[in-house]
């Protein structure tokens, strides 16, 4: 779809003439990657040159209103296992050859793990160097009393040192593979609706940064990718169904002004 912009004329509401945007069937709205959003269907304001700078190559994303996106931040409100949602929730980690750290933690909070699966969520992708690169690990059996959590899903990382021992198979992130990067989100959401016997039970996802540490990500890239994580995983979440809710939770509040594109933000 195409629309013509006029810097300090056009209206979001003319945006969604031009697109057919029927405003009777909800609210709609454009958004970039990084997270600036222009209502197509209520908002009159006009469009500013900063608004179409702000997007890739003119490119928005049409998005219906009633995804909704909330970052939680600091020691405590960041924290996983501090966390306790309202909604049935799948919580998504990131982890090395499919194990974490956070597993134990979490059982010593009293979660009751049970068995997992794991499931390769390549199909249809990009062949990669690392052929473990879309592998997640689904934990659907698990009891955690008073948590509201259904499921865990595993994202899957090679180990730090593979950067420098097996430099050809895996290399770190960067801005250039931000795709690569968003997918380790998205596949594990995936892998919730075609693998996860309780997947009518998730009404959100929870989930936290992944690759800040250990060598993941180009440090000097790991802000670049952050402020565009938030924007796809909205668009994500508006193709399926449900969950159409994403809690995003970073104990490193220093991140926190990368994490563009949330609607709620609430930290220590």
């Amino acid at each position: 779809m195409k629309a013509q912009v006029i810097p300090g004329e056009t209206t979001g509401v003319q945006i969604g003439e031009q697109l057919k945007i029927d405003a009777e069937g909800g609210e709609w709205f454009l958004l970039s990657d990084l997270g600036d959003k222009i209502g197509m269907t209520q908002d009159t304001a006009k469009i500013t040159q900063e608004m179409i700078n702000a997007s890739k190559e003119g490119k928005w994303s049409v998005i219906r209103v009633g995804i909704t996106v909330r970052v939680l931040a600091g020691k405590e409100k960041g924290s996983v296992e501090d966390y306790r949602p309202d909604a049935p929730t799948c919580l998504i980690v990131p982890g090395t050859n499919l194990k974490t750290t956070l597993i134990p933690k979490l059982m010593r909070t009293g979660a009751e793990m049970g068995k997992h699966t794991d499931e390769d969520m390549g199909e249809g992708k990009p062949t990669t160097k690392w052929p473990d690169a879309y592998k997640v690990r689904l934990f659907n059996d698990m009891l955690w009393p008073d948590r509201n959590i259904v499921c865990v899903v595993v994202a899957n990382f090679p180990h730090p040192r593979a950067y420098s021992e097996y430099p050809d198979l895996c290399q770190p992130f960067t801005r250039d593979r931000a795709e690569e990067y968003f997918d380790r989100y998205r596949l594990a959401m995936d892998a919730v609706d075609k693998y996860c016997p309780r997947a009518d039970e998730v009404e959100q996802f929870a989930t936290v940064p992944f690759g800040t540490q250990m060598g993941h990500t180009k440090e000097e890239d790991i802000p670049y990718l952050l402020e565009r994580l938030l924007p796809a995983l909205r668009k994500h979440l508006c193709r399926g169904k449900k969950p159409k809710h994403l809690d995003f939770l970073s104990w490193e509040e220093k991140w926190v002004e990368n994490l563009k594109g949330a609607d709620e933000t609430d930290a220590d």
